[in-house]
């Protein structure tokens, strides 16, 4: 038997992640009551804290603060109106982020899916090829209205079954990555667009040797990264030269790597990364081969801080606008729910430039992680 005291500790862990939810302060992206470990401080078992945090959620706990009457006007654009969807269970399928554009798609999310009178649910993605097809496979028969899903892998057996929820008119929208062969509902960051832009502007640098740093990820984000660099390449009647493409699993033995490549002939005087870890730990490689930015190379490359930390990276910058990534996704879901025979469709939301003064700075935590891993 629970003791009154024990139970009074256990609801203000309950009525804490409640209270977080409805102000708009708790996200699965960002720290929940279980991640910031109140039990410890109460001295209450963190299964606790996780049963709050679904029960607020089936509460619609997460959905709240939607104004009574408030109609979207892309809803009204398609002939949708919110009591066409309001009180539809929506389970939103992502990683769990720790970055700053996962905890905007989810906070963009959410707000979209409050002003609509969705309920959302949530459902953490772990890094498993066999637990996320399982859970694909079960989505249909879970009794909720539509699902918005951040697809980890695409696997041939993972495009089958999403393109099967598609056919069974299940409504199902994915979001940041594309999975080609399924034709369903699509939202993420126009990232071939970003990643020629960002090469045009090293082009317009003078620079004519770029080289590229991919991640050794077989997803649609890469692909069209590299699509963009090649694009870009081919418009300013540049060669595309694979000699310029490190790829693979590089970062584990970055500095050598770097310091080989770096002696070719002609040596590349910029260098575009796939994304801010390959730029971080290119970053410190060069450092290590004492080679630096701006005064021997420049980098450009798609990040991922805090606002107030963009100043410290030592590169050209694309930015992700998760927020309206994440709204537009619960647009998209609303409108499927409402219509699920309609046209599938797909939005590319441009990524925003940042220049910056290219000078070495004070190293980042991640410079200082990456420096860390290498060592080890």
């Amino acid at each position: 038997m629970v003791s009154k005291s024990r139970e009074r500790d256990r609801e203000a862990v309950r009525r804490r992640v409640r209270q977080k939810g409805q102000s708009g302060h708790t996200a699965p992206s960002g720290p929940t009551a279980s991640e910031e470990r109140p039990d410890k401080q109460v001295e209450v078992a963190v299964a606790d804290t996780q049963q709050a945090l679904r029960q607020s959620e089936s509460e619609g706990a997460f959905a709240a603060g939607f104004r009574e009457g408030h109609r979207e006007p892309w809803l009204e654009s398609v002939g949708l109106r919110r009591d066409d969807v309001a009180g539809s269970s929506v389970l939103l399928a992502e990683p769990h982020h720790v970055s700053f554009y996962g905890k905007t798609v989810t906070d963009g999310f959410l707000k979209g899916a409050a002003d609509l009178g969705l309920r959302v649910q949530f459902h953490y993605l772990d890094f498993n090829p066999e637990i996320e097809l399982s859970f694909v496979s079960r989505v249909a028969d879970s009794g909720l209205d539509g699902l918005a899903f951040y697809p980890l892998y695409r696997t041939p057996e993972e495009c089958e079954l999403v393109a099967d929820l598609c056919q069974r008119s299940f409504p199902c929208v994915l979001f940041d990555r594309r999975l080609p062969e399924a034709d369903t509902d699509f939202v993420g960051t126009d990232n071939q667009d970003a990643y020629e832009r960002l090469t045009d502007i090293l082009i317009t640098h003078g620079h004519k040797t770029i080289a590229y740093v991919a991640r050794d990820f077989a997803d649609s984000v890469m692909d069209d990264r590299l699509a963009g660099y090649r694009r870009a390449l081919e418009n300013a009647g540049l060669p595309y030269r694979e000699k310029l493409l490190i790829e693979g699993e590089w970062h584990f033995a970055a500095p050598a790597i770097v310091k080989d490549f770096v002696a070719h002939k002609p040596r590349p005087t910029a260098f575009l990364c796939s994304d801010q870890y390959s730029a971080d730990i290119l970053l410190s490689a060069l450092q290590t081969c004492q080679l630096g930015v701006s005064e021997d190379v420049e980098i450009a490359s798609m990040d991922d801080r805090e606002p107030d930390e963009y100043h410290e990276a030592p590169w050209l910058t694309a930015v992700q606008d998760g927020y309206a990534i994440g709204r537009q996704t619960a647009e998209f879901l609303a409108a499927r729910i409402a219509q699920p025979n309609r046209a599938s469709e797909q939005r590319l939301v441009k990524a925003t430039i940042l220049s910056h003064d290219h000078r070495i700075r004070a190293p980042t935590r991640a410079n200082a992680k990456g420096r860390k891993e290498l060592q080890e």
